[in-house]
């Protein structure tokens, strides 16, 4: 998840939230406290959570953020990316394709087709 400020804010303004994933709290009071930071800082939210993320009984994943007491502005969240990490059966790239000699590689490098 992605946050920035748009616009300033004045000092007596602030956006704090709470983020709820599937009705479980992930962030409390946050991300920032935007207002306190130089205008357009932004925050980025991430998790390779164990357990994972799963969505509910109909594939839904439901995401809320609630403004807190303390907040006089609205939530705000500029983007938002939602994969899975999916296991491959075999390696995407065959060995003996051809790579190597094509681009006169010397040295064996990992597969640019699957990460490390």
């Amino acid at each position: 998840m992605h946050f920035a400020e748009l616009q300033e804010i004045n000092s007596n303004q602030s956006r704090v939230f709470n983020l709820f994933i599937n009705g479980d709290l992930w962030l409390s009071n946050g991300p920032l406290p935007l207002d306190q930071y130089p205008f357009r800082i932004a925050s980025v939210i991430s998790s390779t959570s164990d357990p994972p993320i799963t969505p509910d009984s109909g594939g839904k994943i439901q995401v809320w953020l609630n403004s807190t007491g303390t907040s006089n502005l609205p939530p705000l969240i500029n983007a938002m990316e939602i994969y899975m990490v999916k296991e491959l059966s075999r390696q995407a790239t065959e060995e003996k394709d051809g790579i190597y000699a094509q681009f006169q590689i010397n040295q064996k490098l990992s597969s640019y087709c699957i990460p490390d």
